[in-house]
């Protein structure tokens, strides 16, 4: 497998490095010294300039340096086996053979280990123009308030040398990194979201946990499973631990502390640890803080471990004892469930002393959160162990709903619970199942006079849910209107309400108005630090069902890439694995929605296999199955028959939308597998239930879709054509201009190739310059003498785009970076007036010369 440092399989990225400017620079006779700290990319910025110097006929003097080397006079001249080397080797002030020659390019990485008579005579060189200094010196973390001490410091401070420092990654630049890399290309996006996390902005821990990632995918392991164990001996291990090596004693105690409560809030982490060593760690990113008021955070698990291995392990022991002591002290008073985590798992392995037994209230309050915990990570088999140590009550509790939470998980079939007994203990919606949300449902509909206490927001908000999955738009609404005036509905609450009655909206067609709701749940799917929203996982249930309602509405959604990438790193972060299974949900929707069946397929996949270990949402259910039509019409018919198969399972097709999704996407699978009239009844029963439930979009997607299956009547396309006025936004008004299309024989002959027509990747019929044109259903032709007064790079890009390209595409055909081409794909929009991308490639038009495959 090819290396992950060649520079094969990587690029320069970074706004703090500009090769051609160096080369540049270097061929017109200036010197350049690069400084960074370890891990910042040094060595292999002065590899791509050495390459690109050869490249134009010059040929580099390499000295490499060494610490055995540093004590030697002119060891660093004597051991380089180029033979130009011994005529530096002359006294600094005598002249030498290279005077009559041009200047000779030098290159010295780790100058900072040259030995004195090396570097003196380098420097008096330069200041002669005899040599031209390429030069990287490795400096101490300036956020550690460690400094260098360069024998080359003379150039740069007399103007003879540049100096550039290099900085960490930015989490965008991390990004960019790993998607033009060669290595990672079959790495899914929570893998890659979690090795962004891992290095923290080091180049070279990003660039050798790729390798060590895609070696574990080739080896048919899961790569994100494999990143959350490291062994010390790879060379991905060698770094962590090179990495805790750096930290002073203090910092790494406090590091190897803060691993072992994961998740604690910051207020109680400084109870028990300096709170300056807290921020510094926070602020060289080997701590996480997920914001919000809470801050909880969360440090980083691979170099946690590596630094209590530094450690003396009774230290951290000691100051996690203290915490427990205190904690129990104050009788409840104050309370973590990151310690009282730490409390279970210590009393579980028999090693935990106290001076006095715990109250068995709070012992069994701890053990009830560290079931908790173990059942959201995915470990029912430990939340269950936790719970045979827990002292005996007289009434079942929380803890015997997290017990058979985890056997139901063990026994792969969901649980059932009253609903009672889910209003007091689901508080997180990573809790809630379909067998549970129905009880919910029903007993808010129609029982509520039968509970033991009123309805809480969570028990509302479940029944909106389990509402708006059976398509019953205004029962969905009423109670999501409910759960946001209860007096005790929080943000969070009115946000998740806000989602409720935007996606009954969206789903009917009402874009407007749903944009308007949708602005409302903005603040859950920010990432900005410290602000007040749902966790991750609710974060990105919304944003796949903000995806979903894009794509049933016609519109692009290329805009979601940013925020899969934030949202990413949040979750692996702070190792939450749930939110990580809805990350390859959202990826998968994108994917899709970009005509990547590849990509598409890889992520469903994944999210179907990490997700087995969960109960998820019946959202996941929709989401797959709208990826799964999208396969089927993209041409990889065998990854969308195998999601649909893994998707359908009775417990997800109770829900009407559900139903709806699996028909539709079941029938362009059938159609894909030749079985024309099966896909015509699975189309006819959707379209049942679209009418049936009073949804204008839904309907004329079904509509559309009999039309392209050649299963239509007259009246079909004058409901159609009725139904399409009432739909706001562009989808509707462009299903009846293909359908017309259709049924005058100007579009494909081919259903499949019909079908494919409406794919959420193909440029609108009907863009938005054209409304006027509607009465005549005459879609606006590409170029239609619009002034653009778009540069030459920018009407290129489009052109491209118009051809079907994707931006990563692009940039690969134009050696452009993906951030580069994202850019001039908005600077276009904005200039032209498209509303996105797809519009602005119809708008501009493909090139007259089509690409070549």
């Amino acid at each position: 497998m090819e290396s992950a440092n060649t520079t094969a399989a990587w690029v320069v990225v970074g706004a703090d490095r500009d090769p051609d400017t160096m080369c540049a620079r270097i061929r017109a006779g200036g010197s350049v010294v690069v400084v960074g700290t370890p891990g910042s990319g040094r060595s292999f910025l002065l590899d791509h300039i050495r390459t690109a110097l050869e490249r134009d006929g010059h040929a580099p003097l390499v000295i490499r340096t060494g610490r055995t080397l540093s004590s030697v006079p002119f060891g660093c001249l004597e051991a380089a086996p180029d033979t130009r080397a011994a005529d530096l080797r002359e006294a600094p002030d005598r002249p030498s053979g290279l005077t009559d020659t041009d200047p000779v390019i030098v290159i010295v990485d780790d100058a900072d280990l040259l030995d004195s008579d090396t570097a003196r005579s380098l420097t008096a060189r330069a200041y002669r123009k005899e040599v031209v200094i390429l030069a990287a010196i490795a400096a101490g973390s300036p956020r550690l308030g460690e400094s260098f001490d360069s024998p080359l410091a003379d150039l740069w401070a007399h103007g003879i040398a540049q100096r550039i420092d290099l900085r960490d990654l930015t989490v965008d630049e991390a990004f960019d990194l790993i998607d033009a890399s060669t290595t990672a290309r079959p790495l899914d996006k929570a893998t890659r979201a979690k090795i962004v996390s891992l290095a923290g902005g080091s180049r070279a821990l990003l660039t050798e946990a790729v390798s060590y990632a895609a070696q574990a995918r080739d080896a048919g392991r899961d790569p994100l499973t494999c990143l959350r164990e490291v062994p010390p001996t790879s060379r991905f291990g060698e770094l962590l631990i090179a990495r805790a090596a750096e930290l002073s004693g203090p910092h790494a105690e406090v590091l190897a502390t803060l691993g072992r409560v994961a998740g604690i809030e910051f207020v109680d982490a400084i109870r028990f640890l300096p709170e300056d060593d807290v921020e510094e760690l926070i602020s060289l990113g080997l701590v996480f803080d997920a914001g919000v008021p809470s801050r909880h955070l969360f440090a980083h698990p691979l170099i946690a471990r590596a630094a209590s291995r530094r450690c003396h392990d009774g230290e951290v022991r000691a100051r996690l004892d203290l915490m427990v002591r205190r904690m129990l002290d104050a009788g409840g008073s104050w309370w973590s469930e990151a310690i009282a985590c730490e409390l279970a798992r210590r009393r579980h392995r028999g090693d935990l002393e106290l001076e006095t037994p715990p109250r068995e209230d709070l012992l069994r309050r701890a053990i009830v959160d560290a079931a908790r915990a173990a059942n959201d990570d995915a470990q029912p088999a430990v939340a269950i162990a936790y719970a045979a140590t827990a002292p005996p009550v007289e009434r079942p509790d929380h803890l015997d709903i997290e017990v058979q939470h985890a056997s139901a998980l063990l026994e792969g079939h969901p649980s059932r619970h009253a609903v009672d007994a889910f209003s007091t203990s689901f508080r997180r919606e990573r809790r809630l199942d379909p067998d549970a949300a129905g009880v919910a449902a029903e007993c808010a509909i129609q029982q509520r006079g039968r509970l033991s206490r009123p309805l809480s927001p969570l028990v509302l908000l479940t029944a909106a849910n389990a509402a708006l999955l059976d398509m019953r738009w205004s029962i969905a609404e009423a109670y999501a209107r409910c759960a946001t005036e209860h007096p005790t509905s929080d943000a969070t609450s009115a946000k998740e309400s806000a989602f409720v009655r935007a996606m009954s909206l969206c789903v009917r067609g009402r874009l407007d108005r749903a944009s308007q709701v949708l602005a409302g749940t903005d603040a859950v799917t920010t990432t900005t630090p410290r602000q007040e929203g749902a966790d991750a996982v609710g974060r990105l249930i919304v944003l796949c069902g903000r995806a979903l309602g894009m794509q049933v509405n016609g519109i692009e959604v290329e805009s979601m890439r940013d925020r899969l990438r934030r949202e990413g790193v949040r979750a692996a972060a702070a190792d939450d694995r749930l939110a990580l299974v809805w990350l390859n949900h959202l990826a998968a929707l994108v994917f899709a929605g970009l005509g990547d069946a590849g990509g598409a397929a890889r992520e469903a996949r994944l999210a179907l296999i990490r997700g087995e270990s969960f109960r998820l949402s019946p959202w996941s259910s929709v989401t797959l199955m709208y990826v799964a039509r999208a396969l089927a019409l993209l041409g990889d018919t065998s990854a969308a028959r195998e999601i649909w198969d893994a998707t359908a399972t009775p417990s997800a097709m109770r829900f009407t939308l559900v139903r709806h999704a699996a028909l539709m996407a079941e029938a362009g699978i059938l159609e894909a597998e030749g079985r024309h009239q099966d896909a015509v009844k699975r189309t006819r029963t959707a379209l049942e239930i679209a009418e049936l439930a009073g949804t204008p979009l839904l309907t004329a997607w079904g509509l559309y879709q009999a039309v392209a299956l050649g299963d239509s009547t007259e009246n079909d396309m004058t409901r159609l054509s009725s139904i399409a006025i009432t739909i706001e936004g562009e989808m509707g008004e462009t299903l009846r201009t293909w359908a017309q299309q259709i049924t005058s024989g100007a579009a494909p002959e081919s259903p499949l190739d019909r079908l494919r027509l409406a794919g959420p990747w193909t440029a609108p019929l009907v863009p938005a310059p054209a409304r006027r044109a509607r009465e005549h259903a005459i879609p606006l032709p590409p170029g239609t003498g619009i002034d653009t007064g778009l540069t030459r790079r920018e009407r290129e890009i489009a052109q491209l785009a118009a051809e079907g390209m994707n931006n990563r595409e692009i940039a690969e055909h134009l050696y452009l970076s993906v951030r580069t081409v994202e850019s001039h794909v908005y600077q276009a929009r904005m200039k032209v007036g498209a509303r996105s991308r797809r519009e602005l490639g119809r708008m501009i038009g493909p090139r007259q010369t089509r690409r070549t495959a």
